[in-house]
């Protein structure tokens, strides 16, 4: 995660798709208050050495969040 703060909650995850190829994570980062937030999905490949991450999902936090792996390049968000 390159994001520094004291404020960053995890959110579901880690996901694994069907092939274990790609873990999808959640992050939340509250504005402070009642005021909302921000939600983020990162994507890790884990058949590359580097192990390269990738945001795939930035929004306003939204009441009920969830995500599922639809098929291997497909994540339900």
């Amino acid at each position: 995660m390159d994001r520094a703060s004291d404020t960053i909650q995890f959110g579901p995850g880690p996901i694994l798709s069907p092939t274990k190829a790609y873990e999808a994570n959640a992050y939340y980062e509250p504005y402070g208050g009642a005021t909302g937030g921000v939600v983020w999905v990162e994507i890790t490949y884990h058949n590359d050495e580097e192990k390269q991450k990738k945001t795939i999902y930035y929004s306003p936090v939204m009441e009920h969040f969830e995500m599922q792996w639809i098929t291997e390049d497909t994540l339900s968000i």
